[in-house]
């Protein structure tokens, strides 16, 4: 990336600890634009259930699936809150809807 002139790229699901951002932040640029997709839990489990039984995924049954939420809440949202207070564009996107609509 350094080569291509670069200068804005999308990460999927990074940083979701604080320490991650202030690292990324330090080393690579400040954050300044945040994509949060959200989505009531209920749903995130109905379509990650469905993805394990079509795939085959271990990880995807629903204790796992619950777990792994859990742990995301608790890690990403102060990251959020962070982003937020250092000024960077947030911008929540309801995901609630079908591929079509989000």
């Amino acid at each position: 990336m350094t080569g291509s002139g670069a200068t804005r790229f999308l990460l999927d699901g990074f940083p979701h600890k604080l320490e991650q951002l202030a690292e990324f932040q330090e080393q690579i640029k400040p954050c300044d634009g945040v994509l949060v997709f959200t989505v009531p839990e209920e749903v995130a489990v109905e379509r990650l259930v469905a993805r394990g039984a079509a795939s085959g995924r271990a990880e995807d049954s629903e204790e796992t699936i619950r777990a792994r939420m859990e742990v995301f809440g608790e890690e990403a949202q102060p990251v959020i809150e962070a982003l937020l207070e250092a000024g960077a564009n947030v911008c929540q996107v309801d995901a609630s809807g079908g591929a079509d609509e989000v």
